[in-house]
């Protein structure tokens, strides 16, 4: 109850995500990335600014109504 946000990790089989989106009626998945980095000087390149970006994506999804 009042689950807003689905996190899956990109990349990853999300069947089973996508369904439960649905099934609660919220939008689909947020993918974020835990187990790679972006190509050197994106963001996302670095584990930092990996996390950043993640947390800014959470952020954002969080925040809509």
């Amino acid at each position: 109850q009042g689950v807003r946000v689905v996190v899956v990790d990109d990349g990853q089989n999300d069947v089973i995500a996508q369904q439960l989106c649905r099934d609660a009626g919220i939008p689909p998945p947020l993918q974020l990335s835990f187990e790679f980095l972006e190509p050197k000087g994106l963001e996302g390149g670095t584990w930092a600014s990996m996390m950043l970006r993640n947390g800014r994506k959470l952020q954002a999804a969080l925040l809509k109504p």
